[in-house]
C-alpha cells in the first residue's frame, strides 16, 4: 500500500489541556454529552492549525494514568466527539486503514485536522493563544510505558530531571526555528519538533526521543527538509548498536578498516544483494530485543517471510548461525541471552548521546533535528555535527577510535568518519 508522507506526519493529541472559557462556553451548547471531549479537540486543533493531530481508535485501550489524563478521557468518547464534529463540518477525520502496518513499526495513526469552519468559529479573542499555551504546558517531556505500552507513573530521579530540563530548553529553542519539507507532489509543508523521551518498563530502559514530525517523514523525503529556508544534511551513525558492542568489548581490530560491519556474515556473492545486508541488520537487532535464542530465530524467520522476500538467505536459523559465527569475537552467549533484552541498555546509550548532541546544538545556536541515531542540520553546520557526533560517541563509549558515519546530502550518500 502506497501512502502519502502527509498521512504519516502530525502531532499527538494532548488530553490534559485546559479548555479556555471562550471555547467551553460555546461547545456546551453544541453537544452537552461530549462537551468535554469536543473542547479538548478544539484546543488541539487551534494549537496545531494546519497540522494533523494524531489519536488512537482503540476503544479497548486502557486510559492513561491520572497523572497524564486527569479528566479520564476515553478513546471511545474522543471518537464520538470527532464523529459529531465531522458531521457538523468542523474537522476532517482521517481514519487509518486497519490492514496497514500490523506487523511492523510503521503503522500510521488516525488523525484529524481543523476545517476553516472550526478556525473561523473559535479563533476569537485569546482562544488561539491560550490553546497553544495550554498544549505546550501539557506536553510530556518524560514518559514511562509498561510491557503493554500503557503510560504509567514513575518516581522522579536524576535521569528524569536532567531529561526534562534538557528537552524543555531544546523544545523552546527548536520551536523558534522554521522547519519545512516537500512531499512527493512538491507541496511545501511546515513541520514541528517537540520532543518527548519515552522509557520502557523502567526509567533507564531505552529512552529514545519521539514526537517529532521529522521522525515520521520517509527517508526519501528528508533531503527536502529545510531549516530556516536553508538546505540540510543528514549524518547517520553506521551500524551503531553493533559498533557500540565492538567498542565496549575492545574488538575494533576485528573489523577491517572501512569494512561495513553488517557485511561480515555474508559471502562475496551474498554481499552483492542489498536485501541481504538489510536482513543481517534487522536480524541482529532482533537478537538484541530477545532474551531467548529460539524466540529470536522465530522472529527472524517471520521477518524473512513477511518483510524481506528479496533476501537470498531464506532460513532464519541459517541466518542466525551465520551471524553468530561472523561475530564470534563478541561474547554473544553472554551479552545477547540476558534476563532482559540488551537493546534496552543500548537504546538508552544512543538516546543519551542524542540528547547531548541536540543540547550542544542549542548552546552553539545550531538547530539539530534528531532521528534516533541520525541527525539533520543546515548544510553549513555539517562539520560541526560530524565533530559533535564523533566526540560524544567517544566520550560515552570511552574509546579513542574514529566512528563510521553516513553523510546524506542532495540525494547522495557518502561513507565518512567522525
Amino acid at each position: 500500500m502506497e501512502l502519502d508522507v502527509i498521512d504519516r506526519s502530525g502531532v499527538f493529541i494532548s488530553l490534559s489541556v485546559k479548555v479556555p472559557r471562550g471555547i467551553s462556553s460555546k461547545v456546551r451548547y453544541m453537544n452537552s454529552r461530549y462537551k468535554q471531549e469536543i473542547g479538548i479537540i478544539v484546543v488541539n486543533a487551534l494549537a496545531h492549525k494546519g497540522k494533523n493531530v494524531l489519536y488512537s481508535r482503540d476503544k479497548a485501550e486502557a486510559m492513561l494514568s491520572k497523572q497524564y489524563n486527569p479528566k479520564r478521557i476515553t478513546n471511545y468518547n474522543i471518537i464520538k466527539a470527532l464523529e459529531y464534529l465531522e458531521a457538523e463540518g468542523y474537522v476532517i477525520n482521517n481514519i487509518a486503514p486497519r490492514d496497514f502496518g500490523w506487523y511492523d513499526h510503521e503503522a500510521i495513526s488516525s488523525s484529524f485536522i481543523a476545517t476553516d469552519k472550526l478556525i473561523d468559529s473559535f479563533s476569537v479573542g485569546r482562544n488561539v493563544i491560550n490553546s497553544k499555551q495550554t498544549v505546550v504546558v501539557d506536553t510530556q517531556r518524560v514518559v514511562l510505558k509498561d510491557d503493554s505500552k500503557n503510560t504509567v507513573g514513575y518516581k522522579e530521579c536524576d535521569i528524569t530531571r536532567y531529561t526534562r530540563d534538557s528537552l524543555s530548553t531544546y523544545n523552546n529553542y527548536i520551536s523558534n526555528q522554521h522547519i519545512t519539507y516537500f512531499d512527493k507532489n512538491k507541496i511545501l509543508h511546515n513541520a514541528s519538533c517537540c520532543l518527548t523521551r519515552i522509557f520502557n518498563v523502567e526509567i533507564g530502559n531505552t529512552g529514545r526521543l519521539y514526537r517529532s514530525e521529522i521522525i515520521n517523514i520517509r527517508s526519501e523525503y528528508r533531503q527536502s527538509i529545510l531549516i530556516n529556508g536553508m538546505a540540510t544534511v543528514e549524518i547517520d551513525y553506521s551500524a551503531l548498536h553493533l559498533r557500540m558492542l565492538i567498542d565496549k568489548y575492545l574488538c575494533a581490530d576485528k573489523i577491517p578498516y572501512g569494512v561495513d560491519a553488517y557485511m561480515l556474515p555474508l559471502t562475496e556473492d551474498e554481499q552483492a544483494v542489498e536485501a541481504n545486508r538489510d536482513a543481517v541488520k534487522t536480524a541482529f537487532n532482533i537478537l538484541l530485543n530477545n532474551s531467548k535464542r529460539h524466540l529470536a530465530c522465530s522472529a527472524i524467520q517471520q521477518y524473512l517471510n513477511l518483510k524481506n522476500r528479496e533476501c537470498t538467505i531464506r532460513s532464519g536459523s541459517i541466518l542466525l548461525s551465520k551471524i553468530e559465527e561472523a561475530y564470534s569475537f563478541l561474547p554473544l552467549q553472554v551479552i545477547l541471552w540476558q534476563s532482559k533484552p540488551l537493546a534496552y541498555s543500548l537504546q538508552k546509550l544512543d538516546s543519551d548521546i542524542a540528547l547531548e548532541i541536540i543540547s550542544a546544538g542549542v548552546e552553539d545556536n545550531v538547530a539539530v533535528l534528531p532521528i534516533h541515531d541520525s541527525f539533520l542540520v543546515q548544510a553549513v553546520h555539517k562539520n560541526w555535527l560530524q565533530d559533535a557526533m564523533g566526540n560524544t560517541y567517544r566520550k560515552h563509549l570511552r574509546t579513542e577510535g574514529k566512528v563510521p558515519v553516513t553523510v546524506s546530502f542532495a540525494g547522495e550518500d557518502y561513507k565518512e568518519w567522525a
